[in-house]
């Protein structure tokens, strides 16, 4: 289950640093989440040994073609699911252990839908039944995307 944390004596208060998941593939992933979560030897240099969490998707663009890949990268981003069906795994095992250890905090709503739309209420039926089965809970949810993502909120710098 994820849960807040609470402020360790003597503070009152603290600085959030979120990543977000946008264009991270599960091996990028793990790697910055060494540098900024472990003291460890890393491809960026000795890690920062910060508290630091990322979100995660449901679904991905790894189905669908996108033309553009400099405009776009998120194709082989880590997801529950790959694409937005839910006929093939991507990284659930990953996700849910990331849970767990506190590197992911926070849901991206529930795929990645910008640029090419397609977003239904049956793929929030899915990911929330599947969350409810793996009993895993969410309690932070980030919610942006372009004009073709109908489950999120319209942002100016996705265009």
């Amino acid at each position: 289950m994820i849960k807040q944390r609470k402020f360790p004596y003597p503070y009152s208060s603290m600085l959030a640093i979120p990543n977000d998941i946008d264009g991270t593939d599960i091996q990028k992933f793990e790697e910055l989440h060494r540098f900024l979560n472990t003291e460890t030897d890393t491809s960026m240099g000795r890690g920062v040994g910060l508290d630091i969490a990322d979100s995660f998707w449901m679904f991905n663009l790894a189905d669908h073609s996108v033309t553009d890949e400099t405009q776009y990268l998120g194709k082989d981003t880590m997801s529950y699911w790959s694409g937005h069906s839910t006929d093939e795994l991507q990284d659930p095992a990953e996700i849910k252990h990331y849970i767990e250890c506190g590197w992911i905090d926070s849901l991206h709503t529930y795929g990645d839908f910008s640029r090419v739309g397609g977003f239904s209420r049956k793929h929030a039926k899915k990911a929330v039944d599947e969350l409810k089965r793996e009993e895993i809970e969410i309690s932070t949810w980030i919610n942006h995307g372009d004009s073709f993502n109908s489950q999120n909120f319209e942002g100016d710098c996705l265009r």
